[in-house]
């Protein structure tokens, strides 16, 4: 960009939208035309961590052994001493006695989750503004396009595990075995954080809204979300909610793994040469599906989904998506009672999930 936001003069008798909108498209080194439109809609987050009661209280099912309290490589050296000394493999296997250590430990890596990592996954990986973090809590501002890669690194930055980027390809950060190394900014040097470990857990609540509607009706939705991921989520879970201009909202609760199927179906209901029909079509015949006979409808749903996504894509669409595959895994996922376990219908929820990625794929939000 060639324009300075100082630089651009003040646009008399035009509304305070159009005047930021010719900000930013000239600050951008935009032409200013109607080829290229700014978004309408934004997204917020707010995750927050599961039974942070229970692992300070240490009970049994959130306590770790000794042997778990180890860095890796200690770990390792420790195991090649145990398989020959019975009784030190059984002291390794008890639970870990709470301590004020361990009290420290969880506070020290909720401390540097909120203030560190936090921070770099939504300003430095994606182009978010982090409003509030501290502790298990954060919020945050983000494009709809980030948002649900946020949520997703942000879950995984909590464990301090994320299998896809292990070598911290992501700007620098690597998530792996309950520790976060991060490159420093000099790029000379790592620091090396603990995070609360794999098996720890948290729950969000996201929210899609237009630029317009009041922020307390915004932030009301996205607490109601939060909710959702925890009670009909049953935690370890997300809940998205879009809030349309035009009246009405669109809501989706399902477990965190759903999230790579969700941009993926996203990417293709957006892609060129394929039609959103295919999701205003597969709402209908969903309707005469028979969901009171499982042993009917497992076979069924992924053909028939197959069938619609494939009708409404052009051929250089279908060699570029797997189609087959994803409409396997938007089956799998809608009869899985545990990605939706307190939402038994699983043609209910399957809709539900089509309809806000429809949402998402559309190129028009920016006119809504």
């Amino acid at each position: 960009a060639h324009h300075r936001v100082e630089d651009v003069p003040f646009l008399a008798g035009q509304d305070d939208e159009a005047r930021n909108r010719r900000i930013v498209q000239r600050t951008l080194g935009s032409n200013g035309g109607d080829g290229e439109r700014l978004e309408s809609y934004y997204g917020m987050l707010l995750m927050d961590g599961d039974h942070m009661g229970a692992w300070l209280a240490g009970d049994d099912q959130h306590a770790i052994s000794y042997r778990e309290s180890f860095h890796p490589q200690v770990r390792s050296g420790f195991d090649s001493r145990a398989d020959r000394q019975p009784l030190l493999r059984a002291y390794a296997d008890q639970l870990r006695a709470m301590s004020p250590n361990r009290h420290l430990a969880i506070s020290a890596a909720l401390n540097d989750f909120s203030l560190v990592v936090a921070r770099h996954v939504v300003e430095s990986e994606h182009l978010g503004r982090l409003i509030y973090a501290g502790g298990d809590d954060v919020l945050a501002m983000l494009p709809v396009a980030d948002l649900l890669p946020a949520m997703l690194r942000l879950r995984t930055a909590y464990s301090g595990h994320d299998p896809a980027h292990v070598d911290g390809d992501l700007e620098g950060l690597a998530l792996k075995h309950g520790f976060a190394l991060l490159r420093e900014k000099s790029g000379n040097r790592w620091r090396l954080m603990r995070m609360m470990g794999e098996r720890a857990t948290a729950s969000c609540g996201a929210v899609v809204a237009h630029h317009q509607a009041p922020l307390s009706a915004v932030m009301r939705e996205l607490r109601t979300a939060e909710r959702r991921a925890k009670n009909e989520g049953a935690r370890d879970a997300f809940s998205l909610a879009v809030i349309k201009r035009s009246g009405g909202a669109l809501r989706v609760t399902a477990k965190w793994s759903a999230v790579p199927l969700l941009v993926d179906l996203r990417r293709f209901l957006g892609a060129d040469g394929v039609s959103r029909r295919a999701a205003y079509n597969t709402f209908e015949w969903l309707k005469d599906l028979p969901d009171d006979r499982p042993d009917l409808l497992a076979p069924l749903l992924a053909s028939l989904l197959a069938y619609q996504l494939e009708r409404q894509a052009d051929p250089l669409a279908r060699k570029e998506h797997d189609v087959p595959g994803l409409a396997r895994r938007l089956a799998d996922a809608a009869l899985d009672p545990q990605q939706h376990p307190r939402r038994p219908n699983a043609l209910d929820w399957l809709q539900h999930f089509m309809s806000v990625a429809e949402f998402l794929a559309r190129e028009t939000r920016s006119r809504e």
